[in-house]
């Protein structure tokens, strides 16, 4: 494992941590999934931009403390209550949240590959 790729992983976690709180602040927002959406995946945009890593995987470790924290709370909300309409923005949230990390990730990922075609062309 080369230095960058431990650096990458380093900072997914760190990254990830980090994030616990500000998903708890925008989850009194209105459309906090649709923040939500954003802040993760820019940030894993960011991250893949700035570090130019080979797989996308480190992208479900920046989003795994705060799905863990999310599922807890939906846990202790229970089914008959999201069921019936309650926190169902926070079930919602253990989808979007990974989903946007992984795609940030793979569109930055792609930027950087359509930045390397560009730059050295195949003779």
């Amino acid at each position: 494992m080369s230095q960058s790729q431990v650096l990458v992983w380093i900072c997914a976690v760190v990254t990830g941590l980090l994030l616990v709180p500000v998903r708890l602040v925008l989850a009194f927002f209105p459309f906090f999934n649709v923040t939500e959406i954003l802040v993760f995946g820019g940030i894993c945009f960011l991250l893949a931009i700035a570090f130019k890593p080979n797989s996308w995987l480190w992208a479900l470790v920046v989003a795994a403390p705060t799905c863990w924290q999310v599922l807890r709370i939906v846990r202790r909300l229970g089914f008959d209550r999201i069921s019936n309409g309650i926190g169902t923005g926070h079930a919602l949230s253990l989808v979007l949240i990974p989903l946007a990390a992984c795609c940030g990730a793979a569109v930055g990922r792609k930027l950087i590959e359509a930045k390397r075609a560009t730059s050295h062309p195949v003779n």
